[in-house]
């Protein structure tokens, strides 16, 4: 507690002030801007531009006239390009896809030729059999024909020999005149067996 009093009894001296001085604060002055100066005319004793040289004239109206030139042949190269290389594509785009349908008519054709080649190999193979069938049918023609002479001429045969038989029936019979006739038939049915003789 001493300390306490101690520490009332001691008198905190006051805070120092700062010492302000008066401070000088600078003045501006203002002086009128002009925001657009007016262009001064160049004295007469600055230095004039000297005239341009002979070979710089020349060096500009070479680069003017190069790229005047150079512009005239990009435009002539856009001009090519639009007026004739790009017509020039779309007819080989055209082209190209009429190409195509023709090559896939082309394909198409020749799968309908190859389905028709299939269909008359198959046909002539049937015209090939038909043919072979044909042929056999000719020989077995042939044959029958051979067998039907055959059995013809053993008809006749057989008929003559009937006669003949009725001639001696006849005869046997006391009936010559109709053993007669009978004889006559006979004698012509051998003169037709002779003819169909081969």
């Amino acid at each position: 507690m001493q300390q306490s009093e101690n520490l009332e009894n001691e008198q905190i001296p006051p805070a120092e002030e700062p010492n302000e001085s008066p401070k000088e604060t600078p003045e501006y002055t203002a002086e009128p801007v002009e925001i657009f100066p007016e262009t001064e005319q160049p004295a007469s004793d600055e230095a004039q531009p000297q005239p341009e040289s002979r070979a710089r004239r020349f060096a500009r109206k070479l680069v003017r006239w190069t790229l005047g030139f150079l512009i005239v042949i990009g435009v002539g190269f856009l001009a090519a390009v639009f007026l004739i290389y790009q017509p020039k594509v779309q007819e080989l785009k055209q082209a190209q896809a009429n190409l195509t349908n023709v090559e896939a008519t082309i394909t198409a054709q020749e799968a309908q030729v190859l389905t028709l080649e299939s269909q008359i190999d198959a046909l002539n193979k049937q015209v090939e059999s038909l043919n072979e069938q044909i042929e056999g049918l000719k020989e077995e023609k042939q044959a029958l024909l051979a067998e039907q002479g055959l059995h013809e001429l053993q008809i006749v045969l057989l008929q003559t020999h009937a006669n003949v038989l009725s001639a001696q029936i006849a005869l046997f019979e006391s009936n010559p005149a109709r053993a007669r006739i009978l004889l006559k038939n006979a004698s012509e049915q051998l003169a037709e067996f002779e003819t169909m003789l081969p």
